[in-house]
């Protein structure tokens, strides 16, 4: 029989997952709306409650842009260059342990690119 001591403690009841139906353009918000249980000392009473959750698209890491701008531009390679011949895993584009030619080769196919990215 819950006391008033544990209805003021919060309890986790479940969980709730949510399945995407349709891609994401951007973020989505999802409103939820369950029951929220209050113990009274006479029993139970039922109170609506409303949660809102946004749902963010996270575009994937765009190859070669270092700086995180959305593009793949001159900053990146002067970035790059400085790593060039080092072990930075950063600029380790095929994952070899070190910065090298493949590498570069890796960047140059990826210069220029650009993602949509909102700040």
């Amino acid at each position: 029989i819950p006391t008033r001591e544990t209805a003021e403690r919060d309890l986790l009841l479940g969980q709730v997952l949510l399945s995407l139906q349709e891609t994401l353009q951007d973020s989505t918000t999802v409103i939820a709306v369950a029951p929220d249980l209050r113990v009274l000392a006479d029993g139970l009473e039922t109170q609506p409650l409303q949660t809102a959750v946004t749902i963010v698209r996270i575009a994937p890491p765009l190859t070669g842009d270092f700086d995180n701008n959305g593009s793949v531009d001159f900053q990146d390679f002067l970035l790059f260059a400085s790593a060039f011949g080092k072990t930075d895993s950063k600029f380790d584009l095929d994952g070899d342990g070190a910065v090298a030619f493949p590498d570069f080769l890796i960047f140059a196919t990826a210069f220029g690119q650009t993602t949509e990215r909102k700040e």
